[in-house]
């Protein structure tokens, strides 16, 4: 028991400390975690989080969509230990295994610089699933109508028309959407380069679609100021009060370069 106590201990210590030395990979070299599951609270539950982790990375535990330390976060999330995922951010960027802290490996965590933009990233492709979702959904309804001959339709009474022609204005906003949402997704793997220059190309949507995106290259210094020069040329003169505060900082920016 003892020795169990003291693994459980150490474990504990290297979380606090983020760092392992000669004495803990001595009681460390023949780990058994089975037995300290009972033990953690919330006391103890980050550091056994962090410690796993820091210990993971030194013996090379590899690549693990099963290990412990993604249990133990999700136990932390459950807690809400973590709202502002300063330890989720710690992990996804200091952990050798991809899959911690959230158990995801796949496009959108290669394609997040961190686990805010994670997380973003996540609740963006989610919200394109259910759009694609009800996109079909009404597809399919808007072929029954279609496939319903003129002399059905004139029997049947106003408030269906107004459903059918409510149906196609939905689809029609619901397409925009999915095809915003593909850009975002896409302007999420460019550089705040390649992201200005893909805004000052694009005369289909207008500048203020693209104000989080800008926000991101004005606050970006290795964006060249000729670049920031021809984003702000895409304003026009009588741009709306967002725009123009938008404007106002690009300005800025430029005349600080």
């Amino acid at each position: 028991m003892m020795q169990k106590d003291n693994i459980l201990e150490t474990i504990i210590q290297v979380g606090k400390t983020l760092a392992i030395n000669d004495e803990h990979i001595s009681i460390l070299s023949n780990l058994d975690l089975s037995n300290i599951w009972s033990k953690i609270d919330d006391d103890n539950i980050i550091h056994i989080f962090q410690g796993l982790v820091v210990i993971g990375n030194y013996f090379n535990w590899g690549v693990n969509s099963g290990c412990p330390e993604i249990f133990i976060y999700r136990a932390i999330m459950e807690k809400k230990l973590d709202r502002d995922l300063k330890i989720a951010d710690w992990a996804f960027l200091n952990s050798h295994n991809p899959y911690i802290p959230f158990g995801s490996a796949g496009n959108i965590r290669y394609s997040s610089r961190d686990a805010y933009d994670y997380v973003r990233n996540s609740e963006m492709q989610h919200s394109m699933d259910l759009t694609l979702e009800a996109i079909d959904k009404i597809n399919s309804y808007s072929s029954y109508l279609d496939q319903r001959t003129i002399e059905e339709l004139k029997v049947t009474n106003n408030t269906l028309l107004r459903k059918a022609s409510d149906l196609e204005l939905e689809i029609t906003r619901l397409k925009t959407e999915k095809e915003n949402l593909k850009i975002r997704l896409l302007l999420t793997e460019k550089t705040n380069t390649d992201k200005a220059e893909f805004i000052i190309n694009d005369s289909d949507r207008p500048i203020y679609f693209y104000s989080r995106e800008i926000d991101q290259i004005i606050a970006d210094k290795q964006v060249h100021k000729n670049i920031l020069i021809k984003l702000r040329d895409k304003f026009k003169d009588d741009d709306n009060s967002h725009n123009r505060t938008l404007k106002n900082k690009i300005m800025n920016e430029i005349n600080n370069r």
